[in-house]
């Protein structure tokens, strides 16, 4: 089953991705199930408070509480697009052991402002708004895309682990999460895993992984030779 996890965590993102986009067009959206998007959520239950907003954002931070940054392997449509573009570039996880405090900067920034009733600095950085821009052929949202795009072919989902506001403050709620990837005795540190980590969260030689940065996109766990990851 662990060698499988990977493929088919990817196979629901693609889903979810693909009606994502469905959506976002008008297409197919027989109902708004994803507004369960972290800052649109966010802004309706600042804005227009209605108990079924409220119960999702509960719901939302509970699961991320329970298994840290689901979010952003399965739901945001940009983190998916990157690796996606990652796969079909077939380029390598390059990504540095870096998790700078610059995004808690970002993101207190961005929300805080947001508290005070305007999104003039999150809707330009905010993952799902950016998306959504570029799928409209809006021109910051398509030139955001493609600087992310750039910054993923050179450095992977560095944008997810070290800028994105909304990937500082659910990796937050996730540090303490109950769910975690973690090495086993069966690690001897051959380093497997943290070369082929999205966001360079994973330390072989410490043999820790930092939670607050992990995607949880199980690739991890799929590719241990020696079936030393676990979730």
């Amino acid at each position: 089953m662990k060698k499988n996890v990977y493929k088919i965590r990817l196979i629901i993102a693609g889903t979810i991705f693909l009606i994502s986009i469905l959506a976002i067009l008008g297409i197919f959206y027989p109902i708004r199930i994803f507004d369960v998007n972290f800052t649109p959520l966010f802004e309706t239950n600042l804005f227009n408070l209605s108990v079924l907003s409220l119960c999702l954002l509960i719901g939302f931070i509970l699961l991320t509480a329970l298994f840290g940054r689901f979010y952003c392997s399965l739901i945001c449509p940009l983190g998916i697009a990157q690796e996606l573009f990652c796969l079909i570039t077939k380029r390598k996880n390059n990504a540095p052991r870096v998790n700078s405090g610059f995004k808690y900067l970002i993101m207190a920034l961005c929300f805080g402002v947001l508290l005070t009733g305007s999104a003039i600095i999150i809707r330009y950085i905010d993952p799902y708004t950016i998306f959504c821009r570029a799928m409209s052929l809006k021109t910051a949202g398509v030139v955001s895309v493609i600087l992310i795009f750039i910054l993923a072919f050179f450095k992977n989902r560095f944008f997810c682990s070290n800028i994105c506001p909304v990937g500082a403050i659910i990796g937050l709620i996730s540090k303490m999460s109950l769910y975690k990837i973690q090495m086993n005795e069966n690690c001897v540190s051959c380093g497997h895993c943290a070369r082929n980590c999205h966001v360079g969260a994973i330390n072989e030689k410490e043999k820790t992984v930092k939670n607050e940065t992990c995607l949880k996109c199980l690739k991890c766990v799929s590719i241990c030779p020696k079936g030393a990851m676990n979730y």
